[in-house]
């Protein structure tokens, strides 16, 4: 369990002719961890996580982020995305805003004897948020996947897929939810 609390951390100008306006930035968390050996001959494992955390950025805040994020083209403008958060389009999604958050994930380590140069662990995660600034749409994201594991974990090849929430305005400035996206991922990492 955590916590950081920063005194007028955050600021925001809530139109041009207004003066900036601090606020205070508080997270708390509590998290948990296992990775455990499920037979040591065999050298499969177990890794699971789970975290709760609520985060207060400051009144409506709210960060899209996309990891390693090459695109730059949207459909997405000003008068009908949320301004203000960061990049909405290639594979970002709202990763931080003031709210809650759950998060979890599970890998199963397979026998060593299945491949000779490396290991096999399969994986899944879930994130589910309820940030104040999307107005009671919840934010999802699936991840399932494969990582090969060179050598004990020296190098290692991911594949993953993702399948996340598309948010927008309407006419009348509420927020909309629109059809979710899909990316899939392949990374070498040593």
């Amino acid at each position: 369990a955590g916590a950081i609390y920063q005194s007028r951390a955050m600021w925001n100008r809530p139109s041009a002719n207004d003066s900036v306006a601090y606020q205070d930035m508080q997270l708390y968390c509590v998290e948990s961890f296992l990775d455990m050996p499920l037979n040591k001959e065999k050298g499969n494992a177990i890794s699971a996580y789970v975290g709760y955390f609520m985060t207060n950025y400051g009144k409506n805040y709210l960060r899209y982020n996309g990891i390693m994020n090459p695109m730059n083209g949207t459909s997405l403008n000003t008068s009908n995305s949320i301004t203000g958060q960061g990049s909405n389009y290639g594979n970002a999604y709202p990763m931080f805003g003031t709210g809650n958050v759950i998060y979890t994930q599970i890998g199963y380590l397979m026998p060593q004897s299945i491949l000779k140069s490396g290991q096999l662990m399969p994986y899944a995660s879930f994130t589910h948020a309820a940030y104040d600034r999307l107005e009671g749409k919840k934010m999802e994201v699936y991840n399932a996947g494969i990582n090969y594991l060179i050598k004990g974990h020296n190098a290692k090849v991911s594949l993953d897929w993702q399948n996340r929430p598309v948010y927008g305005l309407d006419n009348n400035g509420a927020v909309t939810t629109g059809a979710r996206k899909n990316s899939i991922i392949l990374q070498y990492q040593i």
